[in-house]
Protein backbone atom coordinates (compact mmCIF):
# COMPACT_ATOMS: atom_id res chain seq x y z
CA UNK A 1 0.00 0.00 0.00
CA UNK A 2 1.34 3.42 -0.98
CA UNK A 3 0.67 5.70 1.97
CA UNK A 4 1.62 9.10 0.50
CA UNK A 5 -0.77 10.90 -1.84
CA UNK A 6 2.05 12.35 -3.97
CA UNK A 7 3.38 8.84 -4.66
CA UNK A 8 -0.09 7.62 -5.68
CA UNK A 9 -0.52 10.61 -7.97
CA UNK A 10 2.86 9.93 -9.58
CA UNK A 11 1.84 6.30 -10.02
CA UNK A 12 -1.34 7.45 -11.81
CA UNK A 13 0.73 9.67 -14.12
CA UNK A 14 3.13 6.82 -14.88
CA UNK A 15 0.47 4.13 -15.33
CA UNK A 16 -1.78 6.22 -17.54
CA UNK A 17 1.16 7.73 -19.43
CA UNK A 18 -0.38 11.17 -19.10
CA UNK A 19 1.73 14.28 -18.71
CA UNK A 20 1.25 16.72 -15.85
CA UNK A 21 -0.21 19.41 -18.13
CA UNK A 22 -2.95 17.07 -19.43
CA UNK A 23 -3.72 15.93 -15.90
CA UNK A 24 -3.96 19.56 -14.81
CA UNK A 25 -6.10 20.54 -17.80
CA UNK A 26 -8.53 17.70 -17.11
CA UNK A 27 -9.26 19.23 -13.69
CA UNK A 28 -9.04 22.90 -14.77
CA UNK A 29 -5.97 23.55 -12.62
CA UNK A 30 -2.46 24.68 -13.49
CA UNK A 31 0.52 22.39 -14.08
CA UNK A 32 2.19 24.28 -11.23
CA UNK A 33 -0.56 23.04 -8.91
CA UNK A 34 0.23 19.45 -9.95
CA UNK A 35 3.88 20.12 -9.08
CA UNK A 36 2.71 21.25 -5.64
CA UNK A 37 0.84 17.98 -5.16
CA UNK A 38 3.88 15.96 -6.21
CA UNK A 39 6.60 17.88 -4.35
CA UNK A 40 5.11 19.89 -1.51
CA UNK A 41 2.63 17.44 -0.03
CA UNK A 42 -0.36 19.57 -0.99
CA UNK A 43 -3.68 17.80 -1.44
CA UNK A 44 -6.25 18.51 -4.18
CA UNK A 45 -9.74 19.75 -3.44
CA UNK A 46 -12.92 17.75 -4.00
CA UNK A 47 -13.58 19.21 -7.46
CA UNK A 48 -10.11 18.25 -8.70
CA UNK A 49 -10.38 14.72 -7.30
CA UNK A 50 -13.83 14.29 -8.85
CA UNK A 51 -12.52 15.37 -12.26
CA UNK A 52 -9.74 12.77 -12.12
CA UNK A 53 -12.03 10.02 -10.88
CA UNK A 54 -14.55 10.74 -13.63
CA UNK A 55 -12.06 11.49 -16.40
CA UNK A 56 -9.59 8.67 -15.80
CA UNK A 57 -11.67 6.02 -14.02
CA UNK A 58 -9.45 6.09 -10.94
CA UNK A 59 -10.88 4.66 -7.72
CA UNK A 60 -11.43 7.64 -5.40
CA UNK A 61 -10.87 5.59 -2.25
CA UNK A 62 -7.51 4.34 -3.55
CA UNK A 63 -6.46 7.83 -4.64
CA UNK A 64 -7.22 9.28 -1.20
CA UNK A 65 -6.10 6.43 1.06
CA UNK A 66 -4.01 4.01 -0.96
CA UNK A 67 -6.34 1.18 0.00
CA UNK A 68 -7.79 -1.07 -2.68
CA UNK A 69 -7.07 -0.91 -6.40
CA UNK A 70 -6.14 2.07 -8.57
CA UNK A 71 -9.05 1.25 -10.91
CA UNK A 72 -12.38 -0.11 -9.70
CA UNK A 73 -12.93 -3.73 -10.68
CA UNK A 74 -16.44 -2.93 -11.97
CA UNK A 75 -15.15 -0.27 -14.33
CA UNK A 76 -15.38 -1.15 -17.98
CA UNK A 77 -12.27 -0.84 -20.18
CA UNK A 78 -13.86 2.28 -21.70
CA UNK A 79 -13.93 3.89 -18.25
CA UNK A 80 -10.16 3.47 -18.10
CA UNK A 81 -9.53 5.62 -21.15
CA UNK A 82 -6.63 7.74 -20.00
CA UNK A 83 -5.90 10.22 -22.74
CA UNK A 84 -7.98 13.41 -22.39
CA UNK A 85 -8.64 13.49 -26.14
CA UNK A 86 -9.78 9.87 -26.08
CA UNK A 87 -12.01 10.64 -23.10
CA UNK A 88 -13.75 13.43 -25.07
CA UNK A 89 -14.18 11.20 -28.13
CA UNK A 90 -15.53 8.39 -25.94
CA UNK A 91 -18.05 10.77 -24.35
CA UNK A 92 -19.13 12.08 -27.75
CA UNK A 93 -19.58 8.54 -29.10
CA UNK A 94 -21.51 7.48 -26.02
CA UNK A 95 -23.90 10.44 -26.13
CA UNK A 96 -24.52 10.19 -29.86
CA UNK A 97 -24.91 6.41 -29.66
CA UNK A 98 -27.48 6.76 -26.88
CA UNK A 99 -29.34 9.21 -29.13
CA UNK A 100 -29.55 6.62 -31.90
CA UNK A 101 -26.94 8.16 -34.17
CA UNK A 102 -25.22 5.66 -36.49
CA UNK A 103 -21.54 4.76 -36.43
CA UNK A 104 -20.64 6.72 -39.58
CA UNK A 105 -22.22 9.92 -38.21
CA UNK A 106 -20.43 9.40 -34.90
CA UNK A 107 -17.12 9.16 -36.76
CA UNK A 108 -17.93 12.28 -38.80
CA UNK A 109 -18.83 14.15 -35.61
CA UNK A 110 -15.59 13.03 -33.96
CA UNK A 111 -13.66 14.22 -37.03
CA UNK A 112 -15.28 17.67 -36.86
CA UNK A 113 -14.61 17.86 -33.12
CA UNK A 114 -10.95 16.89 -33.61
CA UNK A 115 -10.46 19.39 -36.44
CA UNK A 116 -11.79 22.13 -34.15
CA UNK A 117 -9.55 20.99 -31.30
CA UNK A 118 -6.51 20.89 -33.62
CA UNK A 119 -7.26 24.41 -34.83
CA UNK A 120 -7.61 25.72 -31.25
CA UNK A 121 -4.47 23.94 -30.09
CA UNK A 122 -2.41 25.09 -33.07
CA UNK A 123 -3.54 28.69 -32.66
CA UNK A 124 -2.80 28.58 -28.91
CA UNK A 125 0.72 27.36 -29.71
CA UNK A 126 1.25 30.38 -31.97
CA UNK A 127 0.90 28.39 -35.16
CA UNK A 128 -1.72 28.32 -37.81
CA UNK A 129 -4.50 25.87 -38.32
CA UNK A 130 -5.03 23.99 -41.54
CA UNK A 131 -7.70 26.44 -42.63
CA UNK A 132 -5.71 29.57 -41.89
CA UNK A 133 -2.67 30.41 -44.05
CA UNK A 134 0.38 31.90 -42.41
CA UNK A 135 0.87 35.62 -43.13
CA UNK A 136 3.87 34.91 -45.36
CA UNK A 137 1.99 32.40 -47.53
CA UNK A 138 0.62 33.67 -50.80
CA UNK A 139 -3.15 33.72 -51.06
CA UNK A 140 -5.00 33.13 -54.29
CA UNK A 141 -6.34 36.31 -55.83
CA UNK A 142 -10.03 36.64 -55.13
CA UNK A 143 -10.97 39.25 -57.71
CA UNK A 144 -9.76 39.59 -61.31
CA UNK A 145 -8.48 43.07 -60.41
CA UNK A 146 -6.02 41.40 -58.05
CA UNK A 147 -4.24 39.72 -60.97
CA UNK A 148 -1.35 41.58 -62.62
CA UNK A 149 -2.13 43.05 -66.02
CA UNK A 150 -1.31 40.65 -68.83
CA UNK A 151 0.64 41.74 -71.85
CA UNK A 152 -1.01 41.42 -75.21
CA UNK A 153 0.90 39.37 -77.74
CA UNK A 154 1.89 41.11 -81.00
CA UNK A 155 -0.87 40.75 -83.56
CA UNK A 156 -3.46 39.62 -80.94
CA UNK A 157 -6.70 41.58 -81.38
CA UNK A 158 -8.49 39.97 -78.41
CA UNK A 159 -8.58 41.73 -75.14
Amino acid sequence: MISVFSERLQLVIDRLKVDQKDLADSASISAQTITGYLRNGRLPNQKTLAAWVQGYGIDAHWLLTGEGEMFPKAASPAARVCNPVAVRIDELARLLGESGVGELEIMRSAKVMLEGEIAKWTKAQGGYSVREPAPCEAKAAEEPADYPATKQAAGDDTV
